[in-house]
């Protein structure tokens, strides 16, 4: 996730980190699921080792600030309401 994730501190920032995962990952996140198991189309590991690790400790601190699946599914439904172009569907 480029750029680096910001630390996750409280209820806000670890809001973000969840909103970012799901911008990044898409509708394939989902806060139980290992970072280093994410793949991209062709098989090959989403996130670097280290990306994966550092990502999973943020995951660890957001889940003691928020709950991920809230804000996952909410985040979730923003893109499922918007169309590939940006404009809301009606």
């Amino acid at each position: 996730m480029n750029p680096s994730p910001e630390e996750v501190h409280d209820a806000e920032s670890a809001g973000r980190f969840v909103q970012r995962c799901v911008e990044v990952i898409g509708l394939g996140y989902h806060p139980d699921t290992p970072f280093a198991d994410y793949t991209d189309r062709a098989g090959r590991a989403f996130f670097s080792a280290a990306e994966a690790a550092r990502l999973e400790e943020l995951a660890e601190r957001a889940f003691e600030h928020c709950d991920p699946y809230d804000i996952g599914h909410d985040e979730f439904q923003r893109l499922l309401d918007t169309g590939a172009d940006g404009l809301q569907t009606v």
